[in-house]
């Protein structure tokens, strides 16, 4: 009977060891593909703030031709503005000069009246 539970004994030991060896694969095979996993997360996630910072530097780019466009606008609206101011002056000189010189037509021709009567 001794020897009987010896070989039993050891069967159960070869069993024991193939169970832990199948268990040691199997458990091997999931930590392999839990890194498989990690590693395309992390892929996945330096792909995500990589597009973000393009999207960041394109966007701060995109504000820069903004600010610039708008400081040309503005340039030229006040040579726009200068432009049209000159004009008015102009203008107004020139009304000034033709009504004082309509008022002078006006008073020789008035005093020519006078004269003549």
């Amino acid at each position: 009977m001794k020897e009987y539970l010896n070989e039993f004994r050891e069967d159960i030991k070869r069993y024991m060891g193939i169970l832990s060896e199948d268990f040691q694969k199997k458990l091997n095979f999931v930590i392999d593909g839990q890194e498989d996993i990690k590693r395309d997360f992390k892929q996945q996630i330096d792909t995500v703030l990589k597009g973000q910072s393009e999207m960041k530097r394109d966007l701060q780019q995109q504000i820069n031709t903004v600010v610039k466009g708008q400081a040309e606008m503005k340039k030229d609206l006040q040579q726009q503005m200068t432009a049209v101011v000159k004009g008015q002056e102009e203008i107004w000189k020139e009304l000034v000069a033709h009504r004082d010189n309509t008022e002078v037509h006006t008073k020789q021709a008035k005093q020519k009246r006078k004269i003549s009567s």
